[in-house]
């Protein structure tokens, strides 16, 4: 399994080449690994290796990119890092987010890390398969104790606090840190990720950072060293030693709360060619 089998799909939201990742490379890699994903009623694929009761852990990843047009890309590989192609100068992004994210989420299973799996469709068009999730379909969330997202910029933040307010206990954050031992700290500085419309049934939703730069751009990089050490890192976690410290719906006293995304119909399911 190779992060850039990943990278070379174009996965703007709503994309035949979306479309074509879900059905040529995500399902069957998750049948290949001996799990049967579900598909919820836009097209978050949700992965069962735990009850919650047993694992309250949520990961999620999001599907979809900032690309431009279609098709598959080659990206450049320089040692460690990966760049754009400058044949693919049209397709505005590499990609690596949240692809490292959809890397990290396969790599766990692969382990067989006890937890349930989200990859999340939309979260560039505001969060469409999050939002979805925690407003028609709450009860999917209840019961988690944490939501983990590996989609922030860099290398040393572990996001606790974004846009809508604190998502996370800065002991939270400070312990995952300690635990990763590659020198990650809270930070209160996040923007949005999907995790951010989870604050209301989960009390502790961190976004760690991606190995990722220049996000959204031609000039987009990632770091394959760090994200193999972070994997690695990753699968050690005790997740049942986090202590968990905040309460549901406590998102402090700044932020900009939760925000309106217009209804985005993309036909998913006129995409999909199977769902095993």
């Amino acid at each position: 399994m190779k992060l850039l089998d990943i990278l070379k799909y174009t996965r703007c939201h709503g994309s035949s080449t979306e479309a074509m990742f879900i059905n040529n490379y995500l399902l069957p890699k998750i049948n290949e690994l001996g799990y049967d994903p579900t598909m919820d009623a836009v097209g978050n694929i949700w992965v069962e290796l735990a009850s919650k009761e047993e694992a309250p852990y949520l990961f999620v990843a999001h599907i979809d990119t900032c690309h431009r047009g279609e098709g598959l890309i080659t990206p450049l590989v320089n040692g460690n890092i990966v760049s754009v192609n400058p044949k693919d100068v049209n397709t505005a992004c590499l990609g690596a987010d949240d692809g490292v994210g959809i890397y990290c989420n396969l790599r766990m299973m692969e382990a067989g890390i006890p937890a349930t799996y989200l990859f999340t469709r939309g979260e560039e068009k505001g969060g469409i398969g999050a939002r979805h999730i925690a407003d028609i379909t709450p009860h999917k969330l209840e019961g988690f104790k944490m939501a983990i997202e590996v989609d922030r910029a860099g290398t040393d933040e572990i996001i606790v606090s974004q846009g809508a307010g604190k998502c996370a206990s800065e002991e939270f954050g400070k312990q995952l840190g300690d635990m990763l031992g590659m020198g990650h700290k809270p930070s209160h500085i996040g923007v949005y990720t999907d995790i951010a419309e989870f604050g209301d049934l989960i009390p502790e939703s961190v976004n760690i950072s991606a190995g990722y730069e220049r996000q959204h751009t031609l000039k987009e990089t990632v770091d394959l060293g760090y994200v193999d050490r972070l994997v690695e890192k990753l699968l050690q976690v005790d997740w049942s030693a986090l202590t968990i410290q905040r309460e549901v719906s406590d998102y402090g006293t700044f932020g900009w709360g939760h925000y309106d995304t217009p209804a985005y119909d993309d036909n998913y399911h006129k995409l999909l060619a199977f769902v095993k």
